[in-house]
């Protein structure tokens, strides 16, 4: 567990320069630290699904599938406001 959060850390500059990169986007409404924060969470939630290679891959996986969760959350907050 402790390299697995050591790796985070040195990783996190990365992640970051990411989430600013996804949330740039205009459909995605996570600000880049949310979606860091939400990213680490779920990966400290999961970390034993992750085999150990390819950290930063893994990561932005993680962070792409909340982006379009959070995507498709916002589809259905408009539709149900119309």
């Amino acid at each position: 567990m402790k390299d697995f959060n050591k790796k985070l850390i040195e990783i996190y500059p990365k992640l970051k320069k990411h989430a600013i990169y996804i949330s740039s986007r205009d459909d995605v409404n996570l600000e880049a630290d949310d979606l860091v924060h939400k990213t680490i969470v779920k990966a400290l939630e999961n970390q034993h699904q992750f085999d150990g290679k390819y950290l930063l891959a893994w990561l932005k996986r993680i962070m792409k599938n909340i982006a379009i969760d959070d995507y498709r959350k916002g589809l259905k907050v408009e539709s149900q406001g119309e």
